[in-house]
C-alpha cells in the first residue's frame, strides 16, 4: 500500500469521525427528543439533530469544535510500517484540518503554535 493510499484512508477516517454518527446514537438522540419535556432541552436536541443531517448531506463536521484527535493503533511487532506511522498520522491530520475541515484547536504550550 502506498503512502498516498494510507494518507487518503486516514483522512477519510478523520472525515467520517467528524461527520458521521452510528445509527444507534442517532436513534437514541431522536428518542430523547421525542420524550423531552423541557422546551430548552428540546430545542438543543433539535439543533443537534439538524447538525447531524447537515453533516451527512454536506460532508461537513457536525460541530465547530472537532475535538482533539487521539489514535490507538494496533500493529504487529514485525509490521514494516511502524517507523512511518506517526508521520502518516501527522500528515493526515494536517490534510484533514484543511480538507474536512477540522478545527485547529490545539496550541503548543511552549511555542504557541498550532501543531
Amino acid at each position: 500500500m502506498s503512502d498516498k493510499a494510507i494518507q487518503t484512508a486516514l483522512v477519510d477516517t478523520l472525515r467520517r469521525a467528524a461527520t458521521e454518527l452510528p445509527a444507534d446514537v442517532i436513534a437514541a438522540l431522536k428518542r430523547a427528543r421525542e420524550i423531552e419535556t423541557s422546551a430548552l432541552a428540546a430545542a438543543q436536541l433539535d439543533a443537534i439533530l439538524e447538525n447531524i443531517d447537515i453533516a451527512g448531506s454536506r460532508s461537513v463536521p457536525m460541530c465547530q469544535d472537532t475535538g482533539i484527535q487521539t489514535f490507538f493503533v494496533e500493529a504487529g511487532v514485525d509490521s514494516p510500517h511502524l517507523g512511518r506511522l506517526r508521520d502518516w498520522i501527522v500528515e493526515a491530520l494536517a490534510a484533514a484540518t484543511v480538507d474536512v475541515p477540522l478545527r485547529p484547536n490545539t496550541v503548543d504550550p511552549f511555542t504557541g503554535a498550532n501543531p
